[in-house]
């Protein structure tokens, strides 16, 4: 089952990278496929979700245990992809002030400091590492790399079922309570997506006799296909008003405008992995001989989807490529690939180092609570 969502998780970045670069900033004569990277975001919580719940149960049993991954995790790559942010900011500037300033002067992202843009980009870098650049419908992120406006919704998932998890009593109530004031809005509206992850784990824990697991894996399956198909029709639903119920429950600000997507691929996503692991007998016939591949293509999966936009923004501001020309188009896309399984060397392949140092810290903080979560 891990090989198919290893999978799962790096057909998703890719999709995220493509639908970036169909934007008429990087490539022209595309379809704009942007929401379709949305989608694959939706993709992302719920594997998120499924993952954190397989964690929790398996490995990381200590609240010690469970932050220290969960930071070194997001660190990682959030960090260095912060650096290289900033360095094509500034490249950017000096080659292509006028392409840059497409995001640079956006009415979003700190937009009351757009005439400063180094103390605008230090704002963002410090809301970004707190995780906090998306509260409250908000839209911060350093330069141009608006993906990172995702890994506040992930940090406040990983705080809410932390201490949903470890915490008991009048403190569970009282820090959940203090969690979602922190992360209301679209961080919030968009918590179904990520439990229907752990949902489906549990679900795959008590999944019934071979007979019966056929049966669910095709109805999944099925359930899965009808949904790829009734997805034109329900876009067009979706853009257009339906009272109270769909602006008060579904739609929201910010992110939370593209809330009906992530609500629909969270559900055709939980369907599929269902599904697959439903069959998993069968799945693992076709998976494990390509296993090798899988899992080296997984350990790029999170540079891929932090470093791609930056890395795009440079390609242009230092070749103005013709973004018409197929096959410029098509070696821009594979230089900026290539370059994001590089930039892992120093991301998430330092994974074990980040988690080293976070631990470290934790230890010299909290030295009771470390020694009591290596008992």
């Amino acid at each position: 089952m891990s090989i198919f969502l290893d999978l799962l998780r790096f057909v998703a970045a890719v999709v995220v990278v493509v639908g970036h670069f169909t934007e008429p900033y990087f490539s022209q004569g595309w379809p704009d496929l942007v929401s379709v990277a949305s989608c694959a975001v939706a993709v992302f919580f719920v594997l998120s979700g499924f993952v954190i719940s397989f964690v929790t149960r398996t490995k990381e049993k200590h609240a010690i245990d469970y932050a220290v991954a969960r930071i070194s995790r997001l660190y990682s790559v959030l960090v260095p992809a912060i650096v290289v942010s900033g360095i094509v900011l500034y490249v950017g500037y000096r080659l292509d002030p006028e392409y840059v300033g497409q995001w640079t002067q956006a009415s979003t992202n700190l937009p009351f400091l757009r005439g400063y843009p180094i103390l605008r980009f230090l704002a963002q870098t410090g809301l970004s590492l707190s995780f906090l650049n998306s509260i409250h419908d908000h839209e911060g992120y350093p330069a141009m790399n608006s993906p990172i406006w995702s890994l506040s919704y992930e940090a406040g998932y990983y705080v809410l079922f932390g201490v949903f998890l470890f915490c008991r009593g009048t403190r569970r109530i009282v820090l959940l309570a203090l969690g979602a004031a922190l992360y209301s809005g679209g961080i919030l509206r968009l918590l179904p997506v990520w439990l229907a992850g752990v949902i489906v784990h549990k679900i795959t824990l008590g999944l019934p006799s071979s007979r019966w697991r056929f049966v669910l894996g095709i109805t999944c399956l099925v359930g899965v296909l009808a949904g790829c198909v009734c997805w034109p029709m329900f876009l067009s639903w979706s853009g257009n008003s339906h009272g109270p119920l769909m602006t008060f429950l579904i739609r929201g600000k910010g992110r939370a405008v593209a809330q009906p997507v992530f609500y629909y691929w969270g559900a055709v996503t939980s369907l599929l992995i269902l599904g697959v692991a439903a069959l998993d007998e069968w799945s693992e016939r076709v998976l494990v001989p390509l296993e090798r591949p899988i899992r080296w293509c997984a350990g790029h999966t999170f540079s891929l989807y932090l470093f791609h936009f930056p890395l795009l923004v440079l390609a242009y501001v230092t070749l103005h490529y013709n973004r018409s020309s197929r096959p410029q188009q098509a070696m821009v896309l594979a230089g900026v690939l290539g370059c994001c399984v590089l930039l892992s060397k120093i991301s998430e392949e330092k994974k074990l180092w980040w988690r080293a140092s976070v631990r470290s810290a934790f230890r010299k903080v909290f030295p009771a609570v470390s020694v009591m979560a290596r008992s």
